[in-house]
């Protein structure tokens, strides 16, 4: 029953569920429906500001544009919405004008994004006056959008596979799909990933989820915006004929590369499924406690769950492992398009913040 429902989930999706991740739905959802198991496979923790690097780095990007630009922005896979309106804020903060698509495949949390209404723990990332400003009460620990931002924003069910949905069916200036492709196969993950830049308007950004630019997906027409996130600039190029055989796709080595507990980590993470990526990434460290990446990971983790001290602790290790001629470390990130410095800039930009929460 269960794997017929998994099955045809998948199928359906165009999706293919780590055999790691399969076992726990198995484990713990053994009778669940296509529904419940829809909701399981492609959604987890969200909250306003997630990344706040990354919401950072864009607000940058917006405060220096033309100030009379009206912005077009998709936020696609946006769940319950707390991206979409995280989107409408900074959008305020920066004082540009613009409006937000925010499209996902479940009709049930597009029905939550709507009604605009989230627990006090969403808002973990939101100050007492950020929120005060841009929600009202609505009732015990809980929280409306306020009437404004809920304006700028529009919700559609969109199923990123078909290529024909509202996102997929215009131009944008920004799309963001952040914690999405994760769920694809690489075949299909790239599929989409080419659509998605053919809706980007020449110059527009794609942001990306953190993971996904681990995970290698790359394209001719993309460029790093920042050495700090994961942000994207569409940019004009002569392309290549791209084939869609097996050998084309970039290979991964070492043990923190195959299919195991630090790959499944990072999935379980950037679907903010963060205590299941807790146990997993111990593992990963307990199998390489030398890989300075897991110890990275780790870091990031333990302060997505609002354990600083843990976060600064492994935070530590990965620059008392890191070394720049780590044939391991050297691997990894440049069969996945990144660099050293990338990388170091993004962990001492951690190391800042969580300096900060502690003074």
């Amino acid at each position: 029953m269960f794997e017929d429902q998994l099955k045809s989930l998948e199928m359906e999706l165009g999706i293919e569920v780590p055999p790691a991740i399969r076992e726990v739905l198995a484990n713990r959802y053994p009778n669940a429906s296509r529904e419940q198991l829809l909701k399981h496979v492609t959604n987890g923790q969200t909250y306003f500001f997630r990344h706040p690097d990354q919401c950072e780095a864009f607000e940058r990007y917006l405060a220096k544009s033309d100030a009379l630009s009206h912005w077009r922005i998709w936020s696609a896979g946006s769940s319950t919405g707390c991206e979409a309106y995280t989107i409408a804020i900074i959008l305020e903060r920066a004082r540009r004008a613009g409006t937000v698509l925010g499209s996902d495949i479940a009709l049930d949390r597009l029905e939550e994004a709507r009604t605009g209404v989230y627990r006090e723990s969403r808002l973990q990332r939101i100050t007492l006056s950020e929120r005060d400003m841009y929600f009202t009460p609505a009732g015990a620990g809980m929280w409306r959008v306020h009437p404004r931002l809920a304006a700028m924003v529009r919700f559609e069910a969109e199923n990123l596979t078909l290529g024909d949905g509202p996102g997929m069916s215009r131009q944008w200036d920004v799309i963001f799909c952040r914690n999405v492709l994760i769920y694809f196969d690489e075949s299909m993950a790239r599929q989409i990933l080419s659509s998605l830049v053919k809706r980007l308007e020449l110059g527009g950004l794609l942001v990306l989820g953190f993971p996904e630019a681990f995970f290698g997906l790359q394209h001719p027409e993309l460029k790093l915006l920042t050495s700090r996130s994961a942000i994207f600039k569409k940019v004009a190029v002569q392309l290549p004929s791209v084939s869609s055989s097996p050998e084309a796709l970039p290979q991964t080595a070492g043990p923190w590369a195959e299919p195991g507990p630090f790959q499944t980590a990072l999935r379980l993470h950037a679907a903010g499924r963060l205590k299941e990526a807790e146990g997993y990434l111990n593992e990963a460290v307990a199998q390489t406690p030398d890989f300075a990446l897991v110890h990275y990971f780790a870091a990031r983790l333990q302060d997505e769950l609002g354990q600083p001290q843990r976060a600064v602790a492994a935070l530590q290790r990965f620059f008392d492992k890191f070394e720049p001629e780590a044939p391991g470390l050297l691997d990894f990130t440049e069969r996945n398009g990144l660099t050293l410095d990338q990388l170091n800039l993004a962990a001492q930009r951690l190391r800042e913040r969580l300096a900060k929460g502690r003074a």
